[in-house]
């Protein structure tokens, strides 16, 4: 096999130019070179240099790659986005294409929680109680006593099919964060 490269990594707290692409920079420190959980954290390029799948914008700056996903596998708060990208120097009419896997490292769990209608009340459950069962529905079953737990009320709209959960704009929500390497909430939550 190719000598291993230094795998890009995607500052998640920059927004990339454009949608479809994503930054690709040196390495920062900022993620582990290697992921236990998956592979070996490198770029394998399979002899192709740098130039033919790196891409630069028009001013010769930000350089990025543009990568066709086709899959995606997240393992413990790391997520792999396996596709192809586009071999520059090939020919236009029969463009070559590599297979790629890119690695974004350090996701956050990010959820909502109505809260239920009180049926003697007629009224939902205030956030405090609704605090209070995620909590223990999530710490330590899912989230270690260790690890970073975050709960706020906010206000958000329901635009999709589900006829149960109100509409509009004003419906009070509790979002829950905590980081994806801890396991996945319970349904019943």
């Amino acid at each position: 096999p190719p000598p291993a490269a230094p795998a890009p990594v995607v500052d998640p707290a920059a927004p990339p130019a454009a949608p479809e692409k994503m930054d690709y920079g040196e390495e920062d420190g900022s993620a582990p070179v290697e992921d236990p959980n998956y592979g070996g954290g490198a770029v394998q390029t399979g002899g192709l240099e740098e130039a033919q799948w790196v891409r630069k914008d028009e001013d010769g700056g930000n350089p990025h790659c543009w990568l066709y996903w086709l899959d995606c596998i997240e393992q413990q708060g790391t997520v792999y986005m396996i596709g192809k990208v586009r071999v520059e120097g090939s020919d236009d009419k029969a463009p070559a294409y590599a297979s790629a896997c890119c690695v974004v490292r350090n996701v956050e769990r990010s959820f909502f929680i109505l809260p239920r209608v009180d049926p003697e009340t007629g009224e939902r459950r205030k956030m405090q109680e609704i605090w209070a069962e995620a909590k223990a529905a999530l710490v330590p079953s899912c989230v270690p006593r260790s690890e970073p737990f975050k709960c706020k009320g906010v206000k958000r709209g329901y635009c999709f099919g589900d006829d149960d959960v109100p509409r509009d704009a004003d419906t009070e929500y509790l979002k829950v964060k905590y980081a994806a390497r801890c396991r996945a909430p319970p349904t019943s939550l």
